[in-house]
């Protein structure tokens, strides 16, 4: 094995690792796990520029200005943000997600690389299965009552099941071929049986539609009648579930109408903020300006599209537009494809079709799957591929290096926000107090540790009725307002 060749297999098993870790700890959506992420995706991209430096091997860079784009999109909306520390983290997500789909597209080019990665990276789907089944096994009563469903090892059913679904349709194809995929289909299937999601099991409809587009085209013509029937009963099942999600006898948490009213806030949002948005993970805090007294609060607007147009504006929408219209220039061109080509293609268009009414992609993992298999998409395509210079591969190492502090900083500032909550309750003030200004040190936009601040204030001005602890709580809450126009936390 040459030394290349190594270097591309350590950066598959680190690859590997970064869906198992995600999967398994909650999709990475807190703070400390996807600064874990943002850590491992670095030294990944620095062991496989490592390796094809050596080698000099030529790289894909594939939609790269159109991610540039994106990014540069959401850095001028962040500058209007409503909750600039869930923004800052946001970036830092979206960002080490494209490093992820620069990866995979590298790793994909080799068949037998390729193969590997689906077959081991799938495989965390059999502890994922277990999870959601033991939970069914202890919630047995629960599950025939209409609306539970499992979470496995995520904190939303709608995660586990875009999870799912981000492999069923690559295991179905390929489950002739192994047993292996076989058994992982079926686990796939099993998971989005207990998610329980009306919406996934449409996306899939979708995406087997796609898949098998050409066999419905023949048979459309063989077999008109029963086509059109199958048509009918298709429709008919699309009216009962509408029916049946904005039925009476819903419970109003479970109501569809709830979301439409979400989807109305984060209008509302970008009519009054047209060009940058509330700022990217802004919606939630957004939305209590926005929405509806006797609407339920949530923390996402359950829609993709939404999502990015209330928090990005019609500046982020133009960037994730010019990704979708070069990324379907690129993928149809007409050119022999293997099957498996189709079968990347259709788990894309499930998911997307997945993201219209769901939270999948608010959260890091849905992230990571949605560039994984636009990767494998483009795989099979011809790309253009550059060679890396002496000054690029230290360029990149060097800016690698040098905005690490941006992302690590603020998972220290966290665990001394925790310290000082400690201390807070065990009514050591001083201790506090120093805890929180070490938090606001090393991340300065965390209104968290300001509210904080602000509140050990005002409990010495109720005991020493000083004027400058007075006028310190103020300070610290005009400043905790600056940084989140709603903070939750203040006196």
């Amino acid at each position: 094995m040459t030394g290349a060749r190594s270097y591309k297999t350590l950066a598959l098993f680190g690859l590997i690792t970064t869906i198992w870790f995600a999967a398994l700890a909650k999709g990475a959506h807190d703070l400390w796990a996807s600064t874990f992420l943002f850590s491992w995706l670095s030294l990944i991209t620095l062991i496989y520029l490592t390796g094809s430096y050596k080698a000099k091997d030529r790289i894909a860079i594939p939609l790269a200005s159109c991610f540039l784009l994106i990014l540069f999109d959401f850095l001028i909306s962040s500058r209007y943000s409503f909750d600039l520390n869930t923004t800052h983290l946001e970036m830092w997500v979206w960002f080490f997600s494209i490093i992820a789909f620069f990866l995979f597209n590298n790793i994909f080019r080799d068949p037998a690389l390729r193969i590997q990665f689906i077959t081991l990276a799938g495989l965390v789907l059999l502890p994922v299965t277990l999870v959601a089944a033991a939970q069914y096994g202890r919630d047995l009563p629960a599950f025939f009552h209409s609306h539970w469903a499992a979470e496995s090892t995520f904190t939303n059913s709608a995660v586990l099941a875009g999870f799912a679904l981000s492999w069923a349709m690559t295991f179905w194809h390929l489950r002739k071929k192994s047993l292996v995929h076989r058994w992982l289909f079926i686990g796939s299937m099993v998971t989005l049986l207990l998610a329980r999601s009306w919406w996934a099991y449409i996306s899939l409809l979708f995406g087997f539609t796609f898949y098998y587009q050409e066999r419905i085209k023949s048979t459309f013509k063989s077999r008109r009648l029963a086509s059109i029937g199958l048509c009918f009963f298709a429709l008919g099942l699309l009216i009962l579930t509408y029916l049946y999600k904005f039925g009476s006898w819903q419970e109003p948490i479970y109501r569809a109408t709830n979301r439409l009213n979400w989807w109305a806030a984060g209008f509302r949002m970008a009519k009054e903020h047209p060009w940058t948005g509330v700022g990217l993970g802004s919606y939630g805090t957004a939305f209590l300006y926005y929405r509806t007294p006797t609407v339920l609060n949530t923390l996402f607007a359950h829609s993709f599209p939404v999502q990015i147009l209330s928090e990005t504006g019609l500046l982020g929408c133009l960037g994730i537009l010019a990704l979708g219209i070069v990324y379907i220039r690129k993928t149809s061109m007409r050119q022999s494809m293997p099957t498996e080509f189709s079968a990347c293609q259709a788990t894309v268009i499930i998911l997307l079709c997945f993201s219209l009414t769901t939270i999948f992609l608010d959260y890091f993992i849905g992230k990571l799957m949605l560039f994984m298999n636009m990767a494998l998409v483009l795989s099979f395509m011809d790309l253009k591929t550059v060679s890396i210079s002496r000054r690029t591969f230290w360029g990149i190492a060097i800016a690698l290096l040098f905005i690490s502090p941006s992302w690590y900083l603020p998972l220290r500032a966290s665990q001394y926000y925790v310290q000082g909550l400690l201390y807070e309750n065990q009514l050591n003030e001083p201790l506090a107090e120093r805890s929180y200004i070490k938090a606001l040190k090393l991340n300065p936009y965390q209104d968290e540790s300001c509210a904080a601040l602000a509140r050990l204030y005002a409990h010495r001005y109720s005991q020493s009725h000083s004027l400058l602890d007075l006028s310190k709580s103020l300070f610290w809450v005009q400043r905790a307002l600056n940084l989140k126009k709603t903070s939750t936390s203040l006196p």
